[in-house]
């Protein structure tokens, strides 16, 4: 039987050859909770009542989505989870580390191959390693955590090719909206998504990580790519096990398949309140912008931040426009720092935020007031996402979110080509 890549992870860790629609059993690789889902976990978890976790080097807790926690009851929880982690001596990536998704990536304990469950919906980014992650309930989660085990439906598989080449001012965040704004998410619910082609070739693996994050965007069950070389050596580089790459077959079944050349794509935008409502740069450039939030699992990493400090530096920040940057982990914080970028966004008038999810949860770090418009580098402009339900959120890329803070409005990052070499 040909199989896809999702399939053929399944199969290696459930014991048996599986295919689509297929329900099996299998184990787990690593599991992970965040410190808005964790409380949950820990309940279940007791309940299981087994006297350990599975595993203490394949687990961990995260506190990310409200860091430093902005009031009593969030206080609690994090004291909930730092007991837990401390009870199982499990391990925690405390207040300022960084987003959950990040310092995992970060920590080595994935790798080529794996099968990865987390209490995040943006648990998929993990498939730009070529790994099948998945976000899960808290139930399942717990499960995990007690087993090393966890039950999937085995997901059918669409096939995505990007072709071309990128222009100028046009990145990975680009090319994902332009197929959210393309695909039915009919097609894609609960499915397995591959991306293939010359534009994923091209991209770093910190820009294939955008693309596996915004996956879940299309209610996807994994977003996964092939590993090629540069997939390999990173994995060499930063895990502390050796990769398992796993490619389809070259005739396995796909139930859809979608081509896409970008070479003529112009940056995009999504307009509120979902992230389908795609459009060219052209059609809301000039659109007032309040707020400008650089930062998430999306695009809070090292060259997100490098492309908005070559576009700011030397300018300044339109007056009345607050400009947020989140770094997605400490060590990013650190290397940018390092690297003299945070000094270029604080002098053009950046407030630098903690390591963490900053405001795209909407808890804290940036709540917008009503009839506020947002221009932010996150997966979700859905109504209330930063923590206002008569708001407004635009999504785009770092250069986008750039440009339009130093205009105070959407404005083009390409009238900044030379500084984007």
């Amino acid at each position: 039987m040909r199989q896809t890549i999702a399939e053929k992870i399944l199969s290696d860790h459930s014991g048996n050859t599986v295919k689509s629609e297929d329900v099996v059993v299998a184990n787990v690789d690593f599991c992970f909770g965040q410190d808005i889902t964790s409380s949950e976990i820990i309940d279940s978890f007791r309940k299981i009542g087994v006297k350990d976790i599975f595993n203490k080097e394949r687990s961990c807790m995260v506190l990310d989505h409200s860091c430093p926690s902005p009031n009593i009851e969030l206080s609690e929880v994090h004291k909930k989870i730092r007991n837990f982690t401390s009870e199982y001596d499990m391990k925690i990536f405390s207040s300022g580390e960084g987003v959950s998704h990040q310092v995992i990536i970060e920590s080595g304990n994935i790798t080529c191959g794996d099968i990865v469950v987390g209490a995040d919906s943006h648990s998929c980014i993990f498939g730009a390693l070529n790994v099948m992650a998945m976000g899960v309930g808290t139930t399942d989660l717990a499960i995990a955590l007690a087993t090393g085990k966890s039950w999937f439906i085995v997901p059918e598989t669409v096939k995505v090719i990007l072709d071309g080449q990128l222009s100028k001012g046009v990145f990975a965040k680009d090319v994902m909206l332009h197929v959210i704004g393309n695909v039915d998410k009919a097609c894609t619910a609960s499915r397995a998504i591959e991306f293939y082609g010359d534009v994923i070739g091209e991209m770093s693996v910190d820009a294939r990580f955008t693309v596996s994050s915004v996956a879940a965007e299309m209610d996807a069950k994994c977003g996964i790519m092939p590993a090629d070389k540069k997939t390999i050596q990173w994995a060499k580089k930063y895990s502390v096990r050796e990769p398992r790459p796993v490619e389809a077959d070259p005739d396995a079944h796909y139930s859809e398949i979608y081509e896409f050349d970008v070479s003529e794509l112009s940056p995009q935008v999504s307009r509120p309140h979902d992230i389908r409502e795609v459009c060219d740069i052209e059609d809301v450039e000039g659109t007032e912008i309040d707020q400008v939030c650089i930062g998430s699992c999306a695009n809070g990493r090292l060259e997100d931040i490098e492309v908005a400090s070559r576009i700011l530096k030397g300018k300044k920040v339109a007056p009345g426009v607050k400009l947020i940057v989140t770094p997605a982990s400490r060590k990013i914080y650190v290397d940018a720092m390092k690297k003299g970028y945070l000094e270029v966004l604080v002098g053009a008038g950046a407030i630098i935020n903690n390591p963490g999810c900053g405001p795209c949860s909407g808890t804290h770090q940036g709540v917008l007031a009503d009839g506020e418009n947002a221009f932010s580098t996150s997966n979700k402009n859905s109504k209330g996402r930063m923590g206002n339900v008569n708001a407004n959120i635009y999504l785009g890329s770092p250069a986008v979110a750039a440009a339009t803070a130093i205009a105070g409005k959407i404005a083009d990052p390409r009238e900044y080509k030379r500084r984007l070499t």
